[in-house]
């Protein structure tokens, strides 16, 4: 939802209602976006659909990243992106 749909509320939904409609494939994160799981420290960007390990503080700082700018989510997410470079 930050990242697709920010101006987006959730609304709660019964399951019953929500079996009506097809599903579709997990929506991935933009290029540009940075991803952590709250079970690891490494941070990535996602950049050509593939999440890439920033190495450390001091490159990510380099870079002109913005901790505020990362996105916690959980591993089945983050496994939507293959691990590149």
């Amino acid at each position: 939802m930050l990242t697709k749909f920010p101006e987006r509320k959730i609304i709660g939904s019964d399951p019953q209602e929500l079996s009506q409609f097809p599903t579709a494939s997990p929506v991935s994160f933009n290029d540009g976006s940075l991803v952590k799981s709250p079970d690891s420290p490494t941070v990535y960007v996602i950049s050509a659909s593939q999440k890439r390990p920033i190495p450390s503080e001091e490159v990510f700082n380099t870079l002109g990243y913005k901790w505020e700018s990362i996105i916690t989510t959980n591993e089945k997410s983050l496994t939507l992106h293959p691990t590149g470079e």
